[in-house]
């Protein structure tokens, strides 16, 4: 899958509050889209530092790495989710992943 087309489906994630389907607050999808632009940096010899700030909201690392990993997932490799998945699964407890 393409970047492009993840990132259409990031805008219609939504959630149930109230037994009400609502769509994700806009700065939820802004933190999942940096992740996901973050994900297209591909050097192996390179590392890069990325810094943020934001007022004190508790979880937008882990947006921004879910983005990271849902683009990485979707480089359009010829690699199958479930390859992709297994790999991951069958890693050895503590394994350190580089995203």
């Amino acid at each position: 899958m393409e970047l492009s087309l993840l990132s259409e489906k990031f805008s219609k994630l939504s959630y149930y509050k109230n037994d009400e389907l609502n769509p994700i607050p806009k700065w939820i999808n802004f933190y999942l889209q940096i992740g996901l632009k973050l994900s297209s940096f591909n050097s192996s010899d390179k590392s890069f530092v990325f810094s943020i700030i934001v007022p004190s909201l508790p979880f937008v690392s882990s947006l921004i790495s879910i983005g990271m990993i849902l683009g990485k997932f979707s480089s359009g490799d010829t690699e199958t989710d479930d390859q992709k998945f297994n790999y991951f699964y069958h890693l050895p407890e503590e394994s350190i992943v580089y995203v």
